[in-house]
């Protein structure tokens, strides 16, 4: 091959490798694309796609609390008073076993009169049974004293041939409220357990009466709640029917008075207890990072009911530092369109804004140490009735949802009272409500 050939193959296996080069580019540009969409297809879900939630498979979702370990072995800490199974002293039945060997021998009643307790085991268990009482009006067509005709009369809480009793009764509502079970699961257990045909609309008729029963009783919580010197607020939103978000559950927990309104008591709680005219009711704000409260947190001498004037200065100074730091780390967001109205500050800086605003409240524990730094107390009492709105999906109608806060008030007070709400059920049934403020 002579020195042109060559310089020729030379030249053309250039062109080729620049073209290829030159192609590479959008070769690399459309595997990154595709890497991308299989990426997303990758992460889609029922939450962030129209995938089916059987689609998700069993991979564990990421935690989305921040909370981080604090350390302490799983369990009871030292200094709490747990509940656990002890020794009955007088239990309610003895059965005693001889060894099986002595089954059958003559002398077999002696020894077992003369055998002594090796060992005692306790096994305690619910015996579900049904009373059936019959009230009888006796009559005398003649007394033989005044000579009329007289006859008695039944208790005043048996009005019907035939009723359930104040136990079924306070047990129906307390599954239904407290219990977070529907009206019909409540109707399969009771039916199942006690072999009552007990019927759905028995049970919403037994928890409508219980929260009819209760209305004085929850007046007295509010005119306890508005005059206490110490209250932790939140609310939170349900359904009623098919208006989404158009039912408020404003909680007000009071230690140890808890109660719910709705929404549209709201403005009167406003002027009595919200207001800052008001009676200087102490409260713990709702919706604040506690964790970001708790680093300011520092030991105070024992007795001591306030910080001294160094403290709180150096408290109030590095609280407004982190404010200006917080604001210059996230900037409001740069937008080139001219838009009508305030520019969107995003979540973080909304929270910032809202540190700053509501600095009174947020710090309110340093000036007042019988407030707590935290809303935990009224979030905790909240619990439930988020989980029976999720059971339930929402309330039908607004005397529903009222009825249940009625009750969840009351049942509420008394657990704080040292009553648990079985029995707080079963009095307010029994038309005696008022014992929890004896």
């Amino acid at each position: 091959m002579t020195n042109n050939e060559l310089i020729k193959q030379l030249l053309q296996q250039n062109e080729a490798l620049s073209a290829t080069i030159a192609a590479q580019p959008q070769l690399i540009a459309q595997l990154n694309q595709t890497i991308r969409e299989l990426k997303e297809q990758l992460n889609k879900n029922s939450k962030n796609s129209s995938k089916p939630p059987s689609s998700d498979g069993f991979k564990k979702p990421a935690p989305k609390s921040l909370r981080k370990p604090s350390g302490k072995k799983a369990g009871g800490q030292n200094g709490h008073q747990g509940t656990h199974l002890a020794v009955i002293t007088a239990p309610d039945e003895i059965i005693k076993h001889m060894p099986s060997a002595c089954e059958g021998c003559q002398h077999y009643q002696i020894c077992k009169g003369t055998a002594c307790i090796a060992e005692k085991r306790h096994v305690i268990d619910a015996v579900v049974a049904v009373n059936v009482t019959e009230h009888q009006a006796l009559e005398l067509p003649i007394c033989i004293l005044y000579g009329d005709t007289r006859r008695g009369d039944s208790p005043s809480n048996v009005k019907a041939a035939v009723q359930y009793g104040e136990n079924l009764q306070a047990l129906a509502v307390a599954l239904n409220t407290v219990g977070a079970v529907s009206i019909k699961r409540s109707h399969e257990i009771l039916s199942g357990v006690f072999n009552i045909p007990i019927a759905t609309g028995t049970i919403s008729s037994m928890v409508k009466r219980c929260a009819d029963s209760l209305s004085e009783t929850v007046g007295k919580i509010k005119d306890k709640m508005i005059g206490s010197a110490l209250g932790h607020f939140d609310e939170t939103g349900t359904r009623v029917d098919k208006n989404s978000g158009g039912f408020m559950m404003p909680q007000t927990v009071n230690i140890p008075i808890l109660i719910s309104v709705p929404n549209v008591e709201m403005q009167a709680w406003n002027n009595a207890v919200f207001s800052r005219n008001s009676k200087g009711l102490p409260c713990t704000t709702a919706g604040l990072p506690t964790g970001i409260i708790r680093i300011f947190s520092m030991p105070v001498e024992k007795g001591k009911d306030f910080l001294s004037y160094y403290h709180y200065h150096k408290f109030d100074k590095k609280y407004d530092e982190l404010i200006e730091q917080a604001r210059k780390e996230n900037p409001l967001p740069k937008t080139t369109e001219k838009k009508r109205g305030r520019k969107k500050k995003g979540k973080i800086l909304a929270l910032v804004e809202r540190l700053a605003n509501y600095k009174t409240s947020v710090c309110l524990f340093i000036h007042n140490f019988n407030v707590p730094f935290d809303n935990n107390q009224a979030e905790r009492d909240l619990r439930m009735i988020k989980v029976k709105t999720k059971v339930s999906g929402c309330f039908r109608t607004e005397k529903g949802a009222r009825d249940y806060l009625k009750i969840m008030s009351y049942v509420g007070t008394a657990h704080k009272q040292g009553y648990n709400a079985y029995e707080a059920i079963k009095n307010a049934i029994s038309g005696y409500p008022d014992f929890i403020f004896e």
